[in-house]
């Protein structure tokens, strides 16, 4: 083939689909593969390029395309006829490329897209006077591309990395202040609170049944020993600690 800059690699592909995608099981693309190859007109195509007829197969995979243009393995066998029979290098590109789109997570990925690049050159190197220099300018910003590529990918893993190691690391909300909330008591003689009792809350607590000062650290700082505090707090109205009201009204310091 004339101007093919590495004929290898595209042996390599062209022997993968001679011999097919195989049996058994393997990754989910290749599964699909196997699927667009028992297609009707994708099997006619693949006998007729048996059998040496290039553009009967040609006509096959394309109508195959013309009537489900998602049979990914058909755009594959046609970039190949494209590029290694009929040196048509821009329509192999166009149906390498589809095929990746359809296939983005295909096995043989690097093998197309290095296909991909390979046509590029074959293009460039096809005209009647390239531009000088071109080749190894079109080979050398692939390679640039491809580094970049590979920066990239680093780069958002690194970030990824750096996000969870953030998440991981950042302190929990601090509770609510215990004082800020009061718990309601399902005492049938708890008097019902009201929207600005509620708003008092936050710095106050009304006494219920049954309540003593110890019993209301222990709600408000969740530790009994803290009711002196509350004492302290409140002596304008308690004379004593034992002398609490059903429905007195506290300072929470």
């Amino acid at each position: 083939m004339q101007n093919r800059v590495c004929p290898p690699l595209l042996l390599g592909l062209l022997l993968a689909l001679s011999l097919g995608a195989g049996s058994g099981c393997g990754p989910a693309s290749e599964r699909l593969d196997r699927r667009d190859e028992r297609d009707p007109l994708v099997i006619r195509g693949d006998a007729r390029k048996r059998a040496g007829d290039v553009d009967g197969a040609i006509e096959l995979y394309q109508r195959a395309l013309d009537r489900n243009p998602n049979l990914a393995l058909a755009h594959l066998k046609l970039a190949v006829e494209f590029d290694d029979h009929q040196a048509d290098y821009l329509r192999a590109i166009y149906h390498y490329s589809r095929y990746l789109e359809l296939r983005p997570n295909a096995e043989k990925r690097g093998m197309v897209e290095e296909l991909i690049r390979m046509a590029h050159i074959s293009y460039l190197a096809a005209l009647p006077d390239p531009p000088r220099g071109a080749i190894e300018r079109i080979a050398e910003l692939e390679r640039e591309n491809e580094g970049l590529r590979h920066q990239v990918s680093e780069l958002t893993a690194q970030l990824r990395q750096t996000r969870t190691a953030a998440a991981d690391q950042r302190p929990a909300s601090p509770p609510d202040a215990p004082a800020t909330r009061e718990r309601p008591r399902s005492s049938p003689a708890s008097t019902p609170r009201t929207e600005p009792d509620q708003a008092a809350a936050q710095r106050t607590y009304r006494v219920q049944r049954g309540d003593n000062l110890s019993r209301i650290a222990r709600e408000v700082y969740g530790d009994s020993t803290q009711w002196r505090r509350i004492y302290e707090a409140n002596r304008d109205q308690l004379a004593t600690p034992d002398s609490l009201r059903e429905g007195q009204t506290l300072n929470i310091p």
